[in-house]
Order: structure tokens, then C-alpha cells, then sequence
């Protein structure tokens, strides 16, 4: 049987389209990851001289190294899509040029890498709301304040 480049090319279009998609939610993750390890590091580095900040400072620490762990394994489950996804073309060459036949294989791979997707994309849900948690922490007094204003003028 005599295949085209263009027969190739088609049987590994979906897989490269979710690769690419992933590639962005996946560069916003790492972004996230390396601002809350800095983060971390920085609240980790306070001084001890002021007590009430210190004690404030730690507590931002423990969310924070929650959400770098949070993000760790959603930057994971990505590259594990990635990965089903860069087997998928693979397979899907192999199956064209030597017509020896993946179907099962690739559809297990397609619902791996459509598993992992979810479950990082609920992990990076769960770290924005870790995230606010954290901002609550530094934003206590204000945030207090700000909605004793807003009850009193009412």
C-alpha cells in the first residue's frame, strides 16, 4: 500500500493540535509555578524581628508551598498528556506505514491524555483558589475594613 506524506500528515493532526493547545495552558502553568516558588522563597526569608508579620509571613508560606505542589502535579498530568498524545502520532505513522493496527492502543492513549487534561485543569482551578486564600491572609485587615465599610453604609 502506498501512502502519501499527506495520508501521514492527516493521521497525526488531532493529536499535534491538542499538543499545541496544551503547550500554552502548560507555559501558563510553569509561569504560576515559578512566581509561587519565588514567592515562597521570599515569605520564607522574613525577618523574625517583627512577630505579628513573621507569624503572618508563615502562614502565606503554607499556602504557598500547597499551591507549588498543586501546580507541580497539573504541570505533570500536561506533560503526561503531552506525552499519550506525541505516542497517538507515533502509532498512528507506525499503523499507516506498516498497516499493523493501534486502534485500541490509541484510543486508550487519547483517553489517558483527555484524563490528564481534566484533572490538571482541576488542579490549576484548585490552586486559584488557593491563591485567594492566600491573598485573604494579606489582605486581612483591609479586607475586614473594606467590608465593614460597605455594611455600615448600608
Amino acid at each position: 500500500m502506498q501512502l502519501t506524506f499527506d495520508q501521514l500528515l492527516s493521521a497525526a493532526v488531532t493529536p499535534l493540535v491538542l499538543i499545541s493547545g496544551v503547550g500554552l495552558l502548560l507555559l501558563s502553568l510553569v509561569n504560576r509555578y515559578s512566581h509561587a516558588v519565588d514567592r515562597t522563597r521570599e515569605l520564607f526569608n522574613t525577618p523574625e524581628d517583627n512577630k505579628q508579620l513573621y507569624r503572618k509571613r508563615q502562614a502565606q508560606v503554607k499556602h504557598m508551598y500547597k499551591r507549588c505542589t498543586i501546580l507541580k502535579r497539573s504541570i505533570g498530568f500536561l506533560i503526561t498528556c503531552v506525552a499519550c498524545s506525541g505516542f497517538i502520532i507515533l502509532l498512528s505513522v507506525i499503523q499507516q506505514m506498516f498497516s499493523i493496527n493501534f486502534e485500541l492502543l490509541k484510543i486508550i492513549l487519547l483517553f489517558a491524555a483527555i484524563l490528564s487534561l481534566v484533572l490538571s485543569i482541576l488542579m490549576f482551578f484548585i490552586d486559584i483558589r488557593l491563591s485567594m486564600t492566600a491573598l485573604d491572609i494579606e489582605l486581612g485587615k483591609v479586607k475586614r475594613d473594606y467590608k465593614n465599610n460597605i455594611i455600615n453604609k448600608n
